[in-house]
């Protein structure tokens, strides 16, 4: 769910104005990262949902395939989420279970479908 998505449902379910509800999800979205990026706590905790955190990766080893030669990727920072225990505990429960070896891969006609469905949003 993006902003957008966010603002929609707090339309549909608060009753306040739809300019209100955009400003409270970007406003909800900006405490966020603002929380991530404030290096006291860096942490941010949503009771019943999880907790995200920023997390050090480590400088590692790659090869550039093309011209054979070996390259080192920075240190950089990372985003993580972990689930908190009552949220993966209903997501492991979830009686709809997608498993992708049983679905039939889409046939030609219905992915030309799907394309053209997609440009026309």
């Amino acid at each position: 769910m993006n902003n957008t998505g966010l603002a929609k449902k707090l339309y549909r379910d608060s009753g306040l104005s739809w300019i209100d509800c955009t400003k409270l999800a970007s406003m909800v979205n900006s405490y966020i990262k603002e929380a991530l990026l404030d290096p006291a706590d860096g942490v941010v905790e949503l009771r019943g949902v999880g907790e995200l955190y920023i997390e050090r990766v480590r400088p590692r080893k790659a090869r550039n395939t093309f011209k054979n030669q070996q390259i080192i990727i920075p240190e950089r920072n990372r985003v993580r989420w972990k689930p908190s225990r009552k949220l993966a505990a209903l997501i492991n429960e979830c009686e709809k279970v997608y498993d992708i070896a049983q679905t039939p891969p889409p046939t030609r006609a219905e992915q030309r479908a799907l394309m053209a469905a997609r440009r026309k949003k």
